[in-house]
């Protein structure tokens, strides 16, 4: 039986078990078990209705693929315990979101669409939609909004609908895309705990850092000045030494926000907080295989370890990138 496609581009998670129908009511039952309530009206003919449903977990992150071969119509039910972030990798949606005036965009590839209100909202789906949708724990976004405002009751937390072209959307979506390919790389072996919680962090702080949400000034009202936080990270993480360090650990060693911290690294540093511990462990690894003797029993694997790289393939890959040579010729230099 064929399937639906769309030509060029292979399915999404194609790595993982698949739901196919062409009978619309089964397939609204399915993706009403994977997601939540909702209503599905097949637009025009539903001869051409064709669906292919996946789904992956990655940590605490849910990720799905949908593609249905005929234009739908989706309006769904209030999403209470998860926030859903849509993106496209082919095709188009159209969302309508009913919070005050109605408001219409149209979002393709590089775009997106977060669904995570009470509002009432419509989307219609164009025939050729392969679609990416990740699911969020909405009680981590507002945990991590609590870690950030110092706020005790975050209230209410609606994220504006649109996920659009500017350097902080493109980022959201560039990470949920990151987070797919990941999980295809390592397939129904599941992404190690260690990548999907550094995954499930990005995408939480891009959301509540960086994108327009209803309780933005709790996090706005959190900056003020310009904190050298750099060397109290660099503490820190001297002080760690192969233990796992993320953004929140930093954030609590310098004593500042989430966001501070980000705009600190990236003014005195020129990169993301997680990229600098990466170079900053890199560089000491590197000194450690340098001044290592040719007797003293070093391994590359025991320095990789030592400094927090608990997969000597990435780390030798990551090594290379940087320095232009294996971890293994700085040993036997």
């Amino acid at each position: 039986m064929h399937h639906a496609s769309v030509p060029g581009l292979p399915a999404p998670l194609r790595a993982f078990p698949a739901i196919r129908s062409r009978d619309p009511a089964e397939t609204h039952a399915a993706a009403t078990r994977l997601m939540n309530q909702h209503r599905m009206r097949v637009l025009g003919s539903a001869e051409a209705f064709d669906a292919d449903i996946r789904r992956a977990e990655v940590g605490n992150l849910g990720l799905l693929s949908f593609a249905y071969g005929a234009p739908v119509e989706i309006t769904p039910a209030p999403l209470e315990s998860f926030v859903a972030v849509h993106v496209p990798l082919a095709g188009r949606l159209d969302i309508t979101a009913q919070r005050g005036e109605p408001r219409t965009a149209s979002v393709g590839p590089g775009a997106g669409a977060i669904i995570s209100s009470t509002d009432r909202v419509r989307m219609r789906w164009s025939r050729n939609l392969r679609l990416l949708v990740l699911r969020i724990d909405r009680e981590r976004l507002e945990a991590k909004l609590r870690d950030d405002s110092g706020a005790s009751r975050p209230g209410d937390l609606v994220f504006e609908p649109v996920v659009g072209h500017g350097a902080a959307d493109r980022a959201i979506a560039n990470a949920i895309r990151t987070v797919h390919s990941t999980a295809e790389h390592f397939g129904a072996a599941g992404v190690p705990a260690e990548l999907a919680g550094e995954l499930e962090e990005l995408i939480v702080s891009l959301l509540v850092l960086e994108h327009r949400h209803s309780r933005r000034e709790a996090t706005d009202g959190r900056r003020s000045g310009t904190p050298r936080v750099l060397p109290a990270a660099r503490e820190a993480l001297r002080a760690s030494g192969a233990e796992r360090v993320t953004v929140a650990d930093l954030a609590r060693a310098a004593h500042v926000s989430e966001r501070t911290l980000y705009e600190a690294f990236r003014r005195e540093a020129g990169c993301s907080p997680m990229a600098w511990v990466r170079r900053y462990r890199l560089e000491a690894a590197r000194r450690v295989l340098a001044a290592a003797g040719p007797a003293d029993g070093t391994t590359v694997i025991a320095v990789a370890r030592a400094h927090g790289f608990g997969h000597a393939g990435r780390f030798a890959a990551e090594y290379r990138a940087r320095y232009g040579e294996p971890p293994s010729a700085t040993l036997r230099a």
